[in-house]
């Protein structure tokens, strides 16, 4: 039988159709793989997995944990829609477990308990949290510098606190210099990132829950972070200057500095290390720096009074160079 195009089209059409909806079936059937059961019980390992015990609701716990109970109410947590649960677990029950024995014992080791805890018992801890924050922004958690270093989600977190934003125990940066004294220490120096000033925070440059960058970056390289911001450096120009190229931070240290516009070392030293144009002959001695007209200009000045296209031009220098001075 010969087909007409018409028909050949529609043919075509219900095979496509057909692909997906089998694609998406079996895209459907492995996220309720990957999702499987979420219950906190039975994420958690023995010996608190497969206890004996039963869901007893809000009431019971209150009766003694009335403190935590009351701001909890107000969290986002708390207000969780019906398909957002987990199973019949409801309130404190979602993250702790069914608490019957522990009502009934008064012993912490018959529940979920997050407080005085090992290593290894915040890494099990951890998995409960994931067990519903699967998506943005915890993709790559496992492999970030956080839980590598034994820093978890209730190292940061509070979920009894609905003050902070996100359930943070402390507000950025407070919160990030308690482990990250030395960035504190820069972001204390004369010249840098206003994050102490409220204008940005740490979190805008950072992923805190992970990312492909060892810093954590919110970009795939440092120069794309910076470019967000300082769009005017990226060019692409006719006459590029390499550092700028390869790394923001060969020049400059992105928390802060004593040095101007956070470069790592002032001008002209900086500069000095990778040009001696200035100086034909060999640099020692530097008794003479001054007497000297290539080594005045070198040692004297500073290097962008006349590069001022430091990051790059398309126009030559009037010696026709690309030496950056328009």
């Amino acid at each position: 039988m010969r087909l007409n195009g018409r028909t050949t089209t529609k043919l075509a059409m219900l095979a496509t159709v057909g692909v997906l909806v089998v694609v998406g079936w079996t895209l459907g059937q492995e996220r309720r793989r990957e999702t499987g059961d979420r219950r906190p019980e039975t994420i958690l390992p023995s010996p608190v997995s497969g206890l004996p015990s039963s869901y007893v609701g809000l009431e019971t716990c209150a009766k003694c944990h009335l403190e935590m109970v009351r701001p909890l109410q107000e969290t986002v947590h708390a207000k969780l829609a019906d398909f957002e649960r987990v199973g019949s677990a409801q309130d404190c029950e979602i993250c702790h477990g069914p608490g019957s024995l522990h009502a009934e014992t008064r012993d912490r080791r018959k529940i979920i308990y997050y407080t005085r805890l090992s290593d290894t018992e915040k890494a099990e801890r951890a998995k409960i949290c994931l067990g519903c924050h699967r998506g943005e922004p915890t993709p790559e958690w496992k492999g970030s510098a956080h839980p590598i270093n034994n820093v978890f989600c209730f190292d940061c977190h509070n979920p009894h606190q609905a003050e902070a934003k996100n359930l943070l125990r402390e507000t950025e940066p407070n919160l990030c210099f308690g482990c990250h004294r030395d960035k504190r220490a820069q972001l204390s120096m004369p010249s840098h990132h206003p994050v102490r000033e409220g204008r940005i925070k740490c979190t805008d440059c950072h992923n805190q829950h992970g990312s492909m960058t060892k810093p954590m970056l919110r970009a795939e390289s440092i120069n794309q972070l910076c470019f967000r911001c300082h769009a005017e450096k990226e060019g692409p120009f006719v006459y590029e200057h390499a550092p700028v190229t390869e790394s923001c931070t060969i020049c400059h240290n992105p928390h802060g500095t004593v040095a101007n516009f956070m470069l790592v070392q002032n001008q002209p030293f900086l500069c000095l290390q990778c040009h001696a144009a200035h100086v034909r002959e060999q640099l020692p001695p530097l008794l003479d720096a001054v007497d000297v007209p290539e080594k005045r200009q070198a040692f004297l000045t500073r290097c962008t009074q006349c590069h001022q296209q430091i990051h790059g031009s398309d126009l030559p220098s009037n010696s026709g160079r690309g030496r950056f001075t328009r």
